[in-house]
Order: structure tokens, then sequence, then C-alpha cells
């Protein structure tokens, strides 16, 4: 491979869940909503109350398949890493579901079948970040944002204080009711637990509130440096917003 070259990742082909396949006689699969690195997620009906739900199917990209009869199997020659792949998910499902914050779609139950783990969320139909800003047709104001980045930092400290990280935050799982309601979904679609992911997390976080104060998204972490001034927070929207946190923002994305 040459130095030009980059390597791509394999294609994704995981076959999901077709609608109306019934798990364990006690959900219904509406479809697909997410494909994480550690699970397909779906939208699902719970059968005993009718009320909407968030399926986490465990489905490790690369290290198992669909086959003919539904189930999800490891692929072959990988079965001991699947199967401790398998007990990471397990784990962090426990642990996720002991935490107390409101602002992350927490587990709330499991179910086993066709050769796999499915961890139950609740589900949100909310906006997601950009969604909701875009629907203002203005800036939001000082203090929604201020209210925003509040809510969800705590739930990150939160999160990164037992060791956990979610390490693909973005705008597809962050859902907006109003500012002092937004909630963090995805945690069970991507397994990032080491202190790297919880940085990237910070930064990802940082990035979704300048591209909401700024319309636009931040330029990538391989950029001209020199350029920097001209695109931090400070420079662009000063005046409108708190100039704390506004510098918070550039501090993560290592403006200067």
């Amino acid at each position: 491979m040459s130095e030009t070259e980059t390597r791509q990742e394999p294609a994704d082909d995981r076959q999901p869940l077709v609608p109306g396949s019934r798990i364990g006689n006690a959900y219904l699969i509406l479809k697909t909503s997410m494909r994480g690195q550690a699970a397909l997620s779906y939208e699902a009906l719970r059968l005993a109350d009718q009320t909407n739900v968030t399926l986490h199917e465990f489905f490790p990209r690369g290290l198992a398949a669909r086959i003919e009869d539904g189930r999800v199997a490891p692929v072959r020659g990988w079965e001991s890493e699947f199967a401790a792949a398998r007990a990471r998910f397990a784990e962090r499902a426990t642990r996720l579901a002991e935490l107390d914050a409101p602002a992350l779609m927490l587990p709330k139950g499991e179910i086993e079948d066709l050769g796999t783990l499915y961890i139950v969320t609740p589900t949100s139909d909310a906006p997601t970040l950009s969604g909701w800003a875009g629907d203002l047709m203005r800036r939001p104001a000082d203090a929604d944002i201020a209210r925003l980045a509040l809510r969800l930092s705590g739930a990150l400290q939160t999160l990164h204080a037992v060791g956990l990280a979610h390490g693909a935050i973005e705008d597809r799982y962050l859902h907006v009711t109003e500012p002092a309601n937004i909630t963090l979904s995805g945690l069970l679609a991507e397994t990032s637990d080491a202190a790297a992911a919880a940085q990237r997390d910070v930064r990802a976080l940082a990035a979704a509130l300048y591209g909401v104060v700024t319309g636009r998204q931040p330029p990538p972490e391989t950029r001209d440096r020199s350029l920097d001034a001209r695109f931090a927070t400070r420079h662009m929207v000063t005046g409108d917003y708190d100039d704390a946190m506004l510098g918070a923002i550039d501090a993560a994305l290592e403006f200067g």
C-alpha cells in the first residue's frame, strides 16, 4: 500500500432482521434503526403493553453472521472472540443499567433469542440535535445551549466516572425534545471503554455544539493549524454566547 492510499474498512454485510420478526414472542421488530460496531439496533414493539422500545441485538461486526434460520452465529474460527465480546457486551449492559443519568438511554431489560442477546432500552422519536436546531429557523439562545451542554456533559461525566464511554457520539444519537431534555442513545450499539474513547466523547460533544452555534461542521483534526483562529467559535460567534462555554468548545477541539 502506498503512502497516498488509505485503508478502507470492509463493507458492513451484516443482515438485519426483517420487519415482523418476533423476539422471544415478546417483541415485534418494526425496522432497523442503527448499525453500530457491537450491535444492530431496531425499533420494536413490546407485545405485552404495545410500548415502543429499542432492541440492541448483539451482532459484532466482523465476528458474526446471520445464518439461514435467522440466528446470529460466530464466524468459523472466531468462536472464542465472539464469546468474549458477548460477555463484554452483557457486562456493559449491566453496568449501564446501574447508572443514574436521565440523559442516557439506559438498559431496561434483556432477552436471549436467535443465538444472541438482545438489550431493551427506551426509544425516542424526538428530533436529532441538528434537526431541532434547524427547526428553530434561528440560532439557539445562549441559555438553551447552556442547558444542552450542561445536561450532556453531566451525563458523560457519570459515564466516564465508572470507566465507560460512548466512543462514537454523533448527531443520530442525540435526541432533543427541549433544551433541558436532550438524551444520548447508542450506548449499546458501540462498545468503547478506554480512556481514549472518553476523550473522543468530549471532542464529539464539542463538535456537536460547535455545529449548532456556528451553523457549520468543525474542520477535521488533520487541518492546517495556522488557520485555527478563523475557525474558533470565539472568532465566529463571539458576543452571541457565553465566553466560557465557547472557550470550552474551542479547547476540546484544540483551537489554539
